[in-house]
């Protein structure tokens, strides 16, 4: 006798065709949750990741924006102490020996943009695929005299490099003494604190008791290509003419004092940060524009972001 049609319970049949829908519909919501919990990580890590090239690219701007900047002075000329052509550390001064003399006193060039650290002679590691930027300038507050810290004394019409400052005569105009600051900035291959991972960092004049020194710290890690290109005036009328990247000939032709003919009057500075770990097969390739160079990443895994700006030196009188 067969059940009243409210009262049969389902076939195995039935059960099967049930189970397998909703294995399916299971199946489709925990696809639905991978792909959103990986788009949501995705999106997490390019905003950190934009985060860490924004930071990278606020410390170059900055330190780049003071380059050639000397206190009450327009031209490093008539600094005495600084590099020439024949000597580059004139005043005989006790320098810092991790890297070569020239890079410390080199005011003259208060811009070198570079493919390398090759020329900087100091002991630091550097990945071949990046550039390298020092800038110098004098600080821009004056400071008390201090024994053993390089410092610049002068007023309007001419200074000296000395580690033995003295107070200058107040009543002359434009009198003062000023640090002289000397950063270099070259992306390594692998962080300190994060083992595998590029990093920026940069090369900075210190000062201890028994004299100056250059500390090199890390400033963003997941940094893995610094591109620089340079703003050049090359008639002389204080218009940028030009656009040249490190290495280009124009950036190393020097007069017969040692200074650059050719002195950068802005920069382009763009970093390219990579993620930290390589869980993103899959994405595509990266292209990037930095100024006149496009730059090309394989799908290799990692999430790329890029942070570009152009800054001009604060006592470049030109119209970019």
């Amino acid at each position: 006798m067969r059940a009243p049609l409210g009262q049969r319970g389902l076939t195995l049949v039935e059960l099967l065709v049930a189970a397998l829908m909703g294995s399916i519909v299971l199946g489709a919501v925990v696809q639905l949750l991978v792909v959103s919990s990986r788009h949501y990580a995705r999106t997490e890590t390019l905003a950190q990741m934009q985060e860490q090239a924004d930071v990278a690219i606020r410390f170059l701007r900055d330190d780049a924006r003071m380059a050639g900047h000397w206190g009450a002075l327009r031209d490093a000329a008539v600094i005495k102490g600084g590099a020439r052509a024949d000597d580059p550390n004139p005043a005989g001064l006790a320098l810092p020996a991790r890297c070569a003399p020239r890079f410390t006193t080199d005011l003259l060039r208060a811009v070198e943009v570079r493919t390398t650290t090759d020329a900087w002679g100091c002991r630091v590691t550097a990945r071949t695929d990046s550039h390298a930027l020092a800038l110098r300038y004098a600080s821009a507050e004056a400071f008390a005299p201090q024994a053993n810290r390089l410092q610049l004394v002068g007023d309007t019409e001419a200074a000296r490099l000395t580690l033995r400052a003295q107070t200058p005569d107040a009543s002359i105009p434009g009198a003062g003494i000023r640090d002289l600051a000397v950063r270099g900035y070259y992306v390594a291959p692998s962080s300190t604190v994060f083992p595998d991972q590029p990093v920026l960092r940069r090369m900075t004049l210190n000062a201890l008791t028994s004299g100056p020194r250059y500390i090199d710290e890390e400033i963003t890690p997941g940094v893995e290509v610094f591109r620089i290109a340079a703003h050049i005036d090359l008639d002389g009328d204080s218009v940028a003419d030009t656009i040249v990247p490190a290495g280009h000939p124009a950036l190393g032709r020097l007069d017969a004092m040692g200074a650059a003919t050719h002195q950068p009057i802005a920069l382009t500075l763009a970093v390219v940060v990579r993620s930290e770990t390589a869980r993103w097969r899959g994405v595509g390739a990266h292209t990037f524009e930095a100024s006149d160079e496009t730059l090309h990443f394989p799908d290799d895994g990692y999430l790329r972001v890029m942070s570009i700006a152009t800054v001009r030196m604060r006592n470049a009188r030109v119209r970019l």
